[in-house]
Protein backbone atom coordinates (compact mmCIF):
# COMPACT_ATOMS: atom_id res chain seq x y z
CA UNK A 1 0.00 0.00 0.00
CA UNK A 2 1.40 3.38 -1.03
CA UNK A 3 1.54 5.90 1.82
CA UNK A 4 2.74 9.48 2.16
CA UNK A 5 5.29 9.85 4.93
CA UNK A 6 5.61 13.39 6.30
CA UNK A 7 8.58 14.17 8.53
CA UNK A 8 9.10 16.98 11.01
CA UNK A 9 11.47 19.74 9.87
CA UNK A 10 14.19 18.80 12.36
CA UNK A 11 17.20 16.48 12.27
CA UNK A 12 17.11 15.94 8.52
CA UNK A 13 20.28 13.84 8.78
CA UNK A 14 18.54 11.29 11.07
CA UNK A 15 14.90 11.02 10.04
CA UNK A 16 15.28 8.63 7.09
CA UNK A 17 17.57 6.33 9.05
CA UNK A 18 15.14 6.34 12.00
CA UNK A 19 12.18 5.52 9.75
CA UNK A 20 13.97 2.72 7.91
CA UNK A 21 15.34 1.18 11.11
CA UNK A 22 11.86 1.13 12.66
CA UNK A 23 10.44 -0.50 9.52
CA UNK A 24 13.18 -3.13 9.55
CA UNK A 25 12.63 -3.83 13.26
CA UNK A 26 8.87 -4.21 12.83
CA UNK A 27 9.18 -6.37 9.73
CA UNK A 28 11.76 -8.66 11.28
CA UNK A 29 9.47 -9.23 14.23
CA UNK A 30 6.46 -10.06 12.03
CA UNK A 31 7.89 -11.93 9.02
CA UNK A 32 11.22 -12.87 7.43
CA UNK A 33 12.78 -10.62 4.75
CA UNK A 34 11.55 -11.11 1.20
CA UNK A 35 14.03 -10.30 -1.59
CA UNK A 36 12.76 -8.09 -4.41
CA UNK A 37 14.12 -5.86 -7.17
CA UNK A 38 13.96 -2.10 -6.60
CA UNK A 39 15.08 0.73 -8.96
CA UNK A 40 18.36 2.47 -8.12
CA UNK A 41 16.75 5.89 -7.42
CA UNK A 42 14.83 4.46 -4.46
CA UNK A 43 16.06 4.17 -0.88
CA UNK A 44 16.24 0.51 -0.01
CA UNK A 45 16.14 -1.18 3.33
CA UNK A 46 15.33 -4.87 3.14
CA UNK A 47 11.99 -4.98 1.31
CA UNK A 48 10.74 -1.37 1.59
CA UNK A 49 10.53 1.08 -1.29
CA UNK A 50 11.02 4.65 -0.07
CA UNK A 51 11.31 7.66 -2.39
CA UNK A 52 10.95 11.42 -2.41
CA UNK A 53 7.39 12.47 -3.17
CA UNK A 54 8.75 15.10 -5.58
CA UNK A 55 9.97 12.28 -7.86
CA UNK A 56 6.35 11.15 -8.45
CA UNK A 57 5.19 14.50 -9.83
CA UNK A 58 4.03 14.59 -13.47
CA UNK A 59 6.58 17.36 -14.08
CA UNK A 60 9.44 16.80 -11.60
CA UNK A 61 10.62 19.93 -9.86
CA UNK A 62 14.11 21.03 -8.97
CA UNK A 63 15.39 21.00 -5.41
CA UNK A 64 14.26 23.82 -3.12
CA UNK A 65 16.71 26.27 -1.64
CA UNK A 66 15.26 25.22 1.73
CA UNK A 67 16.28 21.59 1.18
CA UNK A 68 19.79 22.29 2.50
CA UNK A 69 18.36 23.61 5.77
CA UNK A 70 15.33 21.36 6.31
CA UNK A 71 15.85 18.46 3.94
CA UNK A 72 12.98 16.80 2.12
CA UNK A 73 9.94 16.15 4.33
CA UNK A 74 7.55 14.40 1.91
CA UNK A 75 8.28 10.79 0.92
CA UNK A 76 6.32 7.88 -0.46
CA UNK A 77 6.76 4.43 1.02
CA UNK A 78 5.24 1.08 0.14
CA UNK A 79 4.12 -0.55 3.36
CA UNK A 80 2.32 -3.85 3.81
CA UNK A 81 -0.61 -3.36 6.19
CA UNK A 82 -2.47 -0.82 8.30
CA UNK A 83 -1.11 -2.57 11.38
CA UNK A 84 2.43 -1.96 10.15
CA UNK A 85 1.62 1.71 9.46
CA UNK A 86 0.25 2.17 12.98
CA UNK A 87 3.29 0.51 14.56
CA UNK A 88 5.71 2.66 12.55
CA UNK A 89 3.82 5.87 13.33
CA UNK A 90 3.83 5.03 17.04
CA UNK A 91 7.60 4.44 17.13
CA UNK A 92 9.08 7.21 14.95
CA UNK A 93 9.82 10.42 16.81
CA UNK A 94 10.81 12.49 13.76
CA UNK A 95 7.63 11.57 11.91
CA UNK A 96 4.77 14.02 11.60
CA UNK A 97 2.38 11.47 10.16
CA UNK A 98 1.67 8.72 7.64
CA UNK A 99 -1.21 9.34 5.24
CA UNK A 100 -2.95 7.56 2.39
CA UNK A 101 -2.57 9.88 -0.63
CA UNK A 102 -5.40 10.56 -3.05
CA UNK A 103 -3.70 12.97 -5.43
CA UNK A 104 -0.35 14.67 -5.91
CA UNK A 105 0.59 17.30 -8.46
CA UNK A 106 2.60 20.47 -9.04
CA UNK A 107 -0.29 22.87 -8.33
CA UNK A 108 -3.28 22.85 -6.00
CA UNK A 109 -5.66 23.25 -8.96
CA UNK A 110 -4.40 20.14 -10.74
CA UNK A 111 -4.29 18.22 -7.44
CA UNK A 112 -7.92 19.19 -6.84
CA UNK A 113 -8.90 17.91 -10.29
CA UNK A 114 -7.01 14.63 -9.78
CA UNK A 115 -8.62 14.16 -6.36
CA UNK A 116 -12.09 14.73 -7.80
CA UNK A 117 -11.50 12.21 -10.59
CA UNK A 118 -10.26 9.58 -8.15
CA UNK A 119 -13.03 10.13 -5.59
CA UNK A 120 -15.77 10.18 -8.24
CA UNK A 121 -14.50 6.87 -9.71
CA UNK A 122 -15.29 5.25 -6.34
CA UNK A 123 -12.16 3.10 -6.61
CA UNK A 124 -12.47 -0.05 -4.43
CA UNK A 125 -8.92 0.54 -3.17
CA UNK A 126 -10.04 3.75 -1.43
CA UNK A 127 -13.55 2.70 -0.33
CA UNK A 128 -12.52 1.91 3.28
CA UNK A 129 -11.13 5.46 3.58
CA UNK A 130 -13.79 7.28 1.59
CA UNK A 131 -17.25 6.08 2.62
CA UNK A 132 -18.93 8.58 0.29
CA UNK A 133 -22.46 7.20 0.54
CA UNK A 134 -22.46 6.79 4.33
CA UNK A 135 -24.31 9.74 5.86
CA UNK A 136 -23.15 8.84 9.38
CA UNK A 137 -19.40 9.13 8.69
CA UNK A 138 -18.17 12.60 9.58
CA UNK A 139 -15.06 14.32 8.26
CA UNK A 140 -12.84 17.31 8.86
CA UNK A 141 -10.50 19.14 6.47
CA UNK A 142 -6.99 20.25 7.51
CA UNK A 143 -4.67 22.47 5.46
CA UNK A 144 -0.92 22.36 6.12
CA UNK A 145 1.92 24.16 4.40
CA UNK A 146 5.55 23.23 4.87
CA UNK A 147 7.82 26.26 4.90
CA UNK A 148 5.28 28.90 5.96
CA UNK A 149 2.25 29.43 8.17
CA UNK A 150 -0.95 29.96 6.21
CA UNK A 151 -3.48 32.52 7.37
CA UNK A 152 -7.02 31.35 8.05
CA UNK A 153 -8.21 33.10 4.88
CA UNK A 154 -5.65 31.25 2.71
CA UNK A 155 -6.59 27.94 4.35
CA UNK A 156 -10.24 28.56 3.48
CA UNK A 157 -9.25 29.39 -0.14
CA UNK A 158 -7.34 26.10 -0.35
CA UNK A 159 -10.34 24.20 0.99
CA UNK A 160 -12.60 25.90 -1.54
CA UNK A 161 -10.38 24.62 -4.36
CA UNK A 162 -11.31 21.10 -3.25
CA UNK A 163 -15.06 21.78 -2.94
CA UNK A 164 -15.92 19.51 -5.88
CA UNK A 165 -14.14 16.55 -4.26
CA UNK A 166 -15.38 17.30 -0.74
CA UNK A 167 -18.97 17.68 -1.92
CA UNK A 168 -19.00 13.95 -2.74
CA UNK A 169 -18.87 13.13 1.00
CA UNK A 170 -22.44 12.60 2.25
CA UNK A 171 -21.55 12.73 5.96
CA UNK A 172 -21.51 15.79 8.19
CA UNK A 173 -18.51 18.02 8.81
CA UNK A 174 -17.45 17.75 12.46
CA UNK A 175 -14.66 19.67 14.09
CA UNK A 176 -14.38 17.14 16.94
CA UNK A 177 -14.76 13.37 17.04
CA UNK A 178 -14.75 13.10 13.26
CA UNK A 179 -14.24 9.73 11.57
CA UNK A 180 -12.09 10.90 8.62
CA UNK A 181 -9.40 13.58 8.39
CA UNK A 182 -8.86 14.99 4.91
CA UNK A 183 -5.43 16.64 4.69
CA UNK A 184 -4.26 19.15 2.09
CA UNK A 185 -0.48 19.54 2.11
CA UNK A 186 1.44 22.24 0.29
CA UNK A 187 5.20 22.53 0.02
CA UNK A 188 5.84 26.29 0.12
CA UNK A 189 9.61 26.39 0.46
CA UNK A 190 11.21 28.90 -1.91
Amino acid sequence: MKVLVVFRAVHNELRIEEFLSVVVTIRRSTHPPIPCEIPSNVYISEQIQFRKARNDLPFPTESHSGDEQYGEVFYYADLDTHFEVKQIAARCILLRGIYIPLAHSNTLQSTSQLAYELVSMNDPLYQPYLPLKDTDVSFKVHVHAFGTKLSHLVQVEHMEMFTTSLSLFQGPIKMRNNAIDVMIFEDTLP
